[in-house]
């Protein structure tokens, strides 16, 4: 099953990686009201990176997904806060999740220390922090630039 949520997340961030592409407004109602956002919340409200580092793939897909999102400024809006006429109603924003996430991973990295080889076990964990940290980041600059050009405007 997380093989073909896999499959999926991956050819839903390669179809958003197309240049030249703008979604429009039918395309984001789509996607408010498909269970990808809803599915995203409960994968990012996971209580541990050991838990998420047991789905180590499927979450860098995820990952890799808010990373594409995130090149392209009116996806941004599927991380913020939605609409509650939108069903499923949405419980709390991506970017929210995100945060608290990047915290986690704030935490976890601290505690192992700079080690640079991690033993194994930990590899996976330590890989999902990082990248957490990096996407967290890059969700972050993403709405800050946004929130920018609309009181520019």
């Amino acid at each position: 099953k997380n093989n073909q949520i896999k499959n999926l997340i991956t050819i839903l961030t390669n179809f958003v990686s197309c240049e030249e592409w703008e979604p429009d407004e039918s395309f984001l109602d789509e996607i408010y009201e498909s269970c990808l956002l809803p599915l995203l919340e409960n994968a990012f409200r996971t209580g541990s990176l050991l838990d998420m580092a047991k789905d180590h793939e499927l979450f860098m897909s995820y990952l890799g997904f808010i990373k594409k999102v995130v090149k392209i400024p009116k996806l941004v809006e599927l991380l913020i806060e939605l609409n509650p006429c939108y069903i499923p109603v949405q419980q709390e924003p991506i970017y929210k999740l995100l945060k608290n996430l990047c915290d986690l991973s704030d935490i976890f990295l601290n505690c192992m220390g700079k080690e640079e080889s991690p033993q194994e076990e930990a590899s996976k964990p330590k890989e999902l922090a990082e990248e957490i940290q990096r996407v967290s980041k890059m969700v972050n600059e993403s709405m800050a630039s946004i929130q920018s050009q609309k009181q520019k405007a």
